[in-house]
């Protein structure tokens, strides 16, 4: 005789283990997009708004360094070589145009002539003479040689390096397309607002065919006890920042905060991002 069939639900069969939680898609969803941005192109044409900046702050990244590469402002103020004489001489060697004399010297003097050739070089050569007599030398013709500068190197300063370009006796730099001018430092003080700052007069060219940005916070000041401090606050007349066309001009002030030290005030100007040139100018206050 069989059994009597069981009452009930049957058993339930052992069950799996839950699957671990998804990964939350904050911590992937970028990656995921900028991958997808290079990779898929159905992804970018669904989803313009996650892939259009993606790619657009990519390309700024890339024209900015293409434009780095390319800039040039390192060539912008190289002398360029000077033509032969058409009459075969030799033509003397000049000053460099921004060779460095120290403040207070007086500048290197050239000599920039030439020796023209005499009449008796340019005659025709007469009849040699039956008469012997004491022949004299004939006469140069070669060009005058240049006296050789008073300084070879610029002079010796704390914090200076190979790139540094220091100013002359008319305290001008050509340096990044500008020609900058820089006048006396000196010790001024404000009556109306009583307070005292070191400030020179600034002069700036564009010479460059572009227009180009200018800001007196590319200036700096290394005082005799080797700290260096930027500009400060100039309430009237200061030179500020803004931007000069082709063959524009401006001038203003610019001042830094003040010390009583004497020594060497040491003045630049670093008006490029991409070159490590820079504009120098020494002080020498008592």
């Amino acid at each position: 005789m069989s059994e009597p069939p069981a009452w009930g639900p049957p058993p339930l069969p052992p069950q799996a283990p839950p699957p671990p939680p998804p990964r939350p898609r904050r911590q992937t969803g970028f990656r995921h997009a900028v991958k997808k941005s290079f990779t898929d192109w159905r992804w970018i044409r669904a989803n313009p708004f996650k892939a259009v900046p993606i790619l657009a702050i990519t390309a700024l990244f890339a024209a900015g360094f293409i434009s780095a590469l390319a800039d040039p402002s390192t060539y912008k103020d190289k002398p360029a070589a000077a033509p032969a004489p058409a009459d075969g001489t030799t033509a003397p060697a000049t000053a460099p145009a921004s060779a460095p004399v120290a403040p207070g010297s007086t500048p290197p003097v050239v000599s920039t002539t030439r020796a023209a050739p005499t009449s008796a070089a340019r005659s025709t050569p007469a009849a040699p003479s039956t008469t012997k007599s004491a022949s004299s030398p004939p006469p140069s013709t070669s060009a005058a040689r240049p006296s050789s500068p008073a300084h070879t190197s610029p002079p010796s300063y704390p914090g200076r390096t190979d790139d540094d370009i220091v100013a002359g006796a008319d305290r001008s730099v050509r340096i990044s397309g500008f020609t900058v001018t820089l006048g006396p430092l000196r010790r001024t003080h404000d009556p109306a607002y009583e307070y005292s700052q070191l400030c020179a007069s600034v002069s700036l060219l564009n010479r460059d065919t572009s227009t180009q940005d200018y800001s007196d916070s590319d200036f700096s000041i290394q005082y005799p006890n080797g700290n260096v401090k930027g500009t400060q606050l100039v309430y009237s007349g200061g030179i500020d920042s803004g931007q000069l066309v082709h063959g524009g001009t401006t001038h203003g002030r610019v001042c830094f905060v003040p010390q009583k030290a004497r020594g060497l005030y040491v003045v630049s100007w670093s008006p490029d991002l991409f070159n490590d040139d820079r504009a120098v100018w020494l002080y020498r206050l008592h």
